[in-house]
Parts: structure tokens; C-alpha cells; sequence
């Protein structure tokens, strides 16, 4: 308890861990449900049957390669902070613009250019933690920035489940984007005060 404590301070003493890992809740919460939402979307509002489906999640999965790619073009000069705080904003957005789509390849695309940003963002995020983490704290930071990202999945999960299921098929999306969005504000603004503090 005492070497997991040590590590919670650690985080907590390091603004540029404490904001990655809570951008990371944001979008780790609310982003990847796509095996929630996808399904009920294609059947319910595009009409498409598991072909259908498949080729939704496809275009997906290839939006999520070329971010991983462009990350990793781009890893030579570091994370970057547009990825960092901008581009969960692009996450939401597509998220919620997902759900008023209402032709088959306009969903596809708006799922690619989702995709495409989420990967981006968690990897991004996942190399800060790495490389602004000394060695003997790597282990329980790691664990915690773990934790974070895939066990809030399942509370998203029910989120967006209960949002299909009590507002319709759309809502799953929508709902999701417009949470990321909001939520990325105190972030903002905690971000900003810590930046106004140093200048003072």
C-alpha cells in the first residue's frame, strides 16, 4: 500500500502525468464502445445486416492504422500537445457527428476519422507517460495509466448502453461526444491557471 501511495503522489506532483492520465479518463471512458454502439447503429439506422457491420468496423480499423502510422512517423520529435489537448476535442466531435449520420459511407468515413484520432491520442498519451516517468516509478505509473484507460471502458460501456436503449440508436454517439467534450473543460481551465500561476 505503501509503494502504490508513493506512486499516486508521484503522479499528483507531475502536472503534465496528472492531466495526460485525466484527458485519458475523459476519452478512455466515452470513446473506444464501438462494439456497443456499432451494432445497434448499423441495424437499427443504416438498416445493414453483419456485411454491412463488418465493413463499418473495417473502415474504422483502418482509421485507427493510419493514426498509429502517423504517430509513429511523427515520434522523433515527441508527443505533441495539439495531440495532447486538441485533438480529444476531434474525438468528441466525431463522435457526436457519428451519430446524426444517416447515409452508409457517410458513417464509415465519420468512423474512420474517429478512429484515426483515438489512436492517435492513446498513443500519444501512452508515450508520455513512458518518457516523463523516472525508471523506479514506471512500473506503478504505468499500472495506474493501465487501469485508467482499459477499466473505465466497461462504465462507458453502461453509459452509452443506456443511452441507446432508453433515446434510440443515435444517442450512444452523440450522448459520448458531447460528455468528452464537456468534461474537457475544467481540464481547460485547470490548465490555465496552472500556466497564469507560473507567469505570475
Amino acid at each position: 500500500m505503501a509503494s502504490i501511495q508513493e506512486g499516486l503522489l508521484y503522479i499528483r506532483r507531475r502536472d503534465i502525468l496528472l492531466i495526460t492520465l485525466l484527458v485519458t479518463a475523459v476519452v478512455g471512458t466515452f470513446a473506444p464502445n464501438f462494439s456497443v454502439t456499432i451494432p445497434v447503429f448499423a441495424q437499427q439506422i443504416l438498416h445493414q445486416g453483419e456485411t454491412g457491420y463488418g465493413f463499418l468496423m473495417s473502415f474504422m480499423g483502418a482509421g485507427s492504422l493510419c493514426g498509429a502510422l502517423m504517430i509513429a512517423t511523427l515520434s522523433n520529435t515527441g508527443p505533441k500537445k495539439f495531440v495532447l489537448y486538441v485533438v480529444p476535442l476531434i474525438v468528441g466531435t466525431s463522435l457526436a457527428l457519428v451519430g446524426t449520420t444517416n447515409v452508409y459511407f457517410l458513417t464509415s468515413l465519420t468512423l474512420a476519422i474517429t478512429g484515426f484520432f483515438f489512436i492517435a491520442y492513446n498513443s500519444s498519451a501512452n508515450s508520455v507517460m513512458q518518457l516523463n516517468t523516472e525508471d523506479s516509478y514506471r512500473g506503478r505509473v504505468m499500472s495506474v495509466y493501465t487501469l485508467v484507460n482499459a477499466g473505465s471502458t466497461p462504465i462507458g460501456n453502461l453509459f452509452v448502453g443506456s443511452m441507446d436503449n432508453w433515446f434510440g440508436a443515435r444517442m450512444g454517439f452523440i450522448a459520448s461526444g458531447i460528455v468528452i467534450l464537456v468534461l474537457m473543460l475544467p481540464i481547460y481551465c485547470y490548465l490555465a491557471r496552472k500556466k497564469k500561476a507560473a507567469q505570475a
